[in-house]
């Protein structure tokens, strides 16, 4: 149900032909995340092309001790020359949809004939215990430490069980908490925030300078949406707030760095992320003392950050002294060269 290395070399050749770089979601982010690095690094130099991962992570609190593994495979992989970078979002919670909690085989023959099955109790049986001993596979239940609570939902079909854990919605929903799991994998559209990470393999990342910062949200209108993880409104001013000023991780120039030329270099955006003459003018103005991330977990998801004086986008302000205008300057960006 996955491509195999060698098509994924094919594949990312055909790219390289027009300079294109091998961006992976990886194989594995967790138990396997290095046989899953060198797997990117092997693409990459088949095909010939530059390699980025898409926020790296060692999730699991099992697999923490392997981020500092990962850093340095990529690390090593760079100073043999391999052209390879990474990201990371500044949150310990990612988001998935609640149907990866259950091993992905189950999946082999679509994902509606499997869910047509799930009513089955002693299939229900049968994939609990599965969940609950095995551990050679991406075991999200695992990774957040085998507790329900710890798995937040933010959409989902039923807006009643938005904003709870699946603990709490089994509550809600007046029913056990692996009878609440199985009945909202089976009714689809479940997407939830697993708390799988820690914030010290956060700091080790953001300490190779190969490491740039990504939000990893699509853009989310709180008009027409119940709920979001809060990267999707305070990833930036959450790493300035954090990393800079609580944590000191980064000074404030490399954090700006990473969240701008870096990136934008990386995706080919070469007239992008530098201020200097003849570049295009995408600027924020903002307070270094104030500026922070308001978005949190749960019913404060969709909060904008403090701290935003102006922003310019394409040249035409966006943000003035603190107030959103009605202005939509923004466009489809295409790296250099590209058609």
């Amino acid at each position: 149900m996955y491509a195999r290395t060698e098509e994924l070399i094919e594949l990312t050749r055909v790219a390289g032909e027009y300079g294109g770089v091998y961006f992976t979601h990886m194989r594995n982010e967790s138990h396997a995340v290095l046989e899953a690095i060198r797997e990117a690094i092997t693409i990459g130099e088949g095909a010939g092309v530059p390699v980025h991962i898409y926020h790296l992570k060692a999730a699991g609190q099992d697999n923490w001790p392997l981020m500092s593994d990962a850093l340095a495979l990529i690390d090593s992989a760079r100073a043999e020359g391999v052209d390879i970078t990474a990201d990371i979002y500044p949150y310990i919670r990612n988001g998935i949809g609640l149907g990866s909690f259950l091993h992905p085989r189950h999946y082999a023959e679509g994902t509606s004939t499997f869910l047509a099955t799930l009513s089955d109790t002693e299939l229900r049986s049968r994939l609990r215990e599965e969940v609950e001993t095995t551990s050679d596979w991406e075991n999200w239940y695992r990774h957040v430490g085998m507790d329900w609570n710890n798995v937040l939902i933010v959409s989902a079909p039923d807006p009643n069980v938005i904003n709870l854990s699946i603990a709490g919605a089994a509550e809600v929903l007046g029913t056990d908490v692996w009878s609440a799991f199985f009945d909202l994998v089976q009714n689809g559209g479940v997407s939830v925030n697993p708390k799988s990470m820690n914030e010290e393999q956060k700091w080790q990342a953001l300490r190779a300078d190969f490491v740039m910062i990504d939000t990893d949200a699509s853009p989310v209108n709180p008009a027409t949406t119940a709920s979001s993880h809060p990267r999707a409104f305070g990833a930036f001013p959450r790493v300035i707030a954090k990393y800079v000023r609580e944590d000191g991780v980064l000074t404030l120039e490399d954090a700006v760095r990473r969240m701008s030329s870096l990136a934008a270099h990386r995706l080919g955006l070469y007239s992008r992320g530098v201020v200097a003459p003849g570049m295009i003018a995408d600027l924020v103005v903002f307070d270094e003392e104030e500026l922070r991330d308001e978005a949190d977990f749960g019913v404060d998801a969709m909060q904008y950050a403090l701290g935003v004086d102006y922003l310019f986008v394409n040249g035409t302000l966006v943000i003035d002294d603190g107030q959103m205008m009605d202005s939509q300057p923004g466009r489809l960006l295409k790296r250099a060269g590209s058609h």
